[in-house]
């Protein structure tokens, strides 16, 4: 559910939607990153243990990173 919330919230923000307009996922990837992120942090208090493992491991940033920007860029090619 968590993870529903950033996807759809990502899926919302204008500078996403242009980058996936006109690039692929590999470089949508590269501006998801810094939304993910803000993401997270505006949403902490809803799931802190979450955010704590997000935060403090970087093969998970990593991994979290790539899914759901893989989500997101689907979400957002279908509805270019």
């Amino acid at each position: 559910m968590f993870f529903d919330q950033i996807a759809e919230a990502a899926s919302q923000n204008e500078s996403l939607k242009m980058s996936a307009a006109v690039n692929s996922l590999d470089k949508l990837q590269l501006v998801f990153r810094q939304v993910l992120e803000t993401l997270f942090v505006e949403r902490m208090e809803l799931n802190e243990e979450l955010f704590a493992s997000y935060m403090g491991k970087l093969d998970m940033q990593e991994l979290v990173a790539k899914w759901l920007g893989s989500q997101v860029y689907d979400r957002l090619s279908r509805h270019a």
